[in-house]
């Protein structure tokens, strides 16, 4: 008998002892709260609402799927307490983790941000996005530690992460303000065989052949900067923020609606953008001009003039106007049969943004409606010039030279042409022909600094 009670005491005990721990981790946890402002999305509160409701009913990942929502909205503050409610719940939580970091990363506390950053490459990632999340932590300590000015901590974070684009570039650039051009060069040399078109490690070959004392290696370094592109994300926040941006508000509608923008589903494009519309109501949203300009598109390819003219009459009544707009109302007149209206917004658009496709509408006007040809071929070899650099600046040389050659038929007085030839068979390693180029480009236009500033480089004599 007495045993008995015993076992019960300590059964009583026991359940007492875990509801005080469930009501203490209770009174802990605070209430989700949700940011006291007014914003022009009419979408966002109401649904921040329902995760904070979902949050203070549910488990770690309602919290912290309410953290990330505010996170892609920019509270910060408030999705700093919504993942720490997260990480009560399941400390495990490698998201969440990442989530408290980088809200204080971005609410400028440094030292707690590092400090939780390093929480997260020390959990077991259980997807690949949380293992790339542990990378992007590392990378965040040594840009923190860049912030702190502590270079030698800064050093050290990015050595670990080699092979960490973003964190080599870092590293290489360290390396190159501290006078230690040699230490920067294998990594230059490596991220340049592994991108050979990165902007960013071209800008670092350059400097890299000026420290070595290397002046025409370093103007050629020079040279593959103007053809390269921005490969290298220095920083990971656009890549984190942006699907978390579209958890909440017009995005959540919007994101659909980019899916099947620029397919022949006419219809289904126009349904989704209308749902944004009704949706949006009577507030402006920046956003939302880009369904307007789906709209837009979609009347204009459905061949539907007065469904074009009539949603031009409404925008511009909101003060808009671009070179886009101009050239949809030029469609609608040339589907109306009125030529000389058509080729006058398609000019006035061209004044805005130079297209191929304007220069191909107005060649078409000057040779069918408007014969002329000097005009004619005047836009014949803009739109081959324009595509020519376009195919030149995406490597795809061969197009290039075909379609600049094109141009140079069309208006041989134009020197540009013969100056992106001679761009091509410079970095094609053609010498003489890229000679011939710039040559004929000068002819054109004496005084012409790019191409004469290259033609000195291939006629003086080679050096380092």
């Amino acid at each position: 008998m007495i045993l008995i009670l015993r076992l019960l005491i300590a059964v009583v005990l026991f359940e007492t002892a875990v509801a005080g721990i469930l009501l203490a981790r209770r009174a802990l946890r605070q209430e989700a709260q949700v940011p006291a402002v007014v914003l022009h999305d009419p979408l966002v509160m109401p649904q921040l609402k329902e995760l904070a409701r979902a949050a203070d009913r549910g488990d770690s990942d309602d919290q912290t799927r309410f953290g990330m929502a505010l996170l892609g909205k920019g509270f910060y503050g408030h999705a700093e307490w919504a993942f720490r409610d997260a990480l009560r719940s399941n400390a495990q939580n490698a998201d969440a983790q990442f989530g408290l970091a980088f809200s204080l990363d971005r609410l400028g506390r440094m030292a707690e941000s590092s400090s939780e950053y390093r929480k997260v490459t020390q959990l077991n990632p259980r997807s690949e996005n949380q293992k790339l999340n542990q990378v992007h932590a590392l990378h965040a300590i040594g840009r923190n530690a860049l912030r702190q000015e502590n270079l030698v901590g800064a050093e050290e974070s990015f050595k670990v992460n080699s092979g960490f684009s973003p964190a080599d570039y870092l590293l290489a650039q360290l390396l190159l303000r501290s006078d230690r051009a040699e230490q920067a060069a294998p990594i230059i040399r490596r991220k340049l065989a592994e991108l050979p078109r990165s902007l960013e490690f071209h800008f670092l070959d350059h400097r890299l052949q000026l420290a070595l004392g290397r002046p025409r290696a370093a103007f050629e370094a020079a040279a593959m900067m103007e053809r390269s592109d921005y490969v290298v994300s220095l920083n990971f926040y656009t890549e984190y923020v942006m699907p978390l941006e579209r958890m909440t508000g017009l995005s959540t509608l919007i994101s659909p609606l980019g899916e099947v923008a620029g397919t022949d589903d006419l219809d289904r494009i126009e349904e989704l953008a209308k749902q944004v519309k009704a949706a949006q109501g009577d507030t402006p949203v920046f956003m939302a001009k880009i369904v307007d300009d789906q709209l837009l598109d979609v009347a204009v390819r459905g061949k539907r003039p007065e469904r074009v003219l009539e949603l031009l009459a409404e925008l511009r009544v909101e003060g808009r106007e671009n070179a886009g707009m101009l050239e949809a109302e030029g469609d609608a007149w040339e589907m109306l049969e009125q030529p000389e209206r058509a080729a006058e917004h398609w000019q006035r658009a061209l004044l805005l943004t130079p297209s191929v496709g304007l220069h191909e509408k107005l060649a078409r006007h000057f040779d069918s409606h408007q014969p002329d040809p000097e005009r004619r071929d005047r836009h014949l070899a803009q739109a081959k010039l324009l595509q020519g650099i376009e195919d030149y600046r995406g490597d795809r040389l061969a197009t290039a030279i075909e379609n600049l050659e094109a141009a140079t038929r069309f208006n041989p007085r134009d020197p540009n042409p013969w100056f992106y030839l001679g761009e091509i068979r410079f970095h094609r390693r053609q010498p003489e022909l890229a000679l011939a180029a710039y040559e004929r480009c000068l002819e054109i236009r004496p005084g012409h600094g790019p191409a004469e500033a290259k033609r000195r480089h291939l006629t003086e004599p080679s050096g380092p």
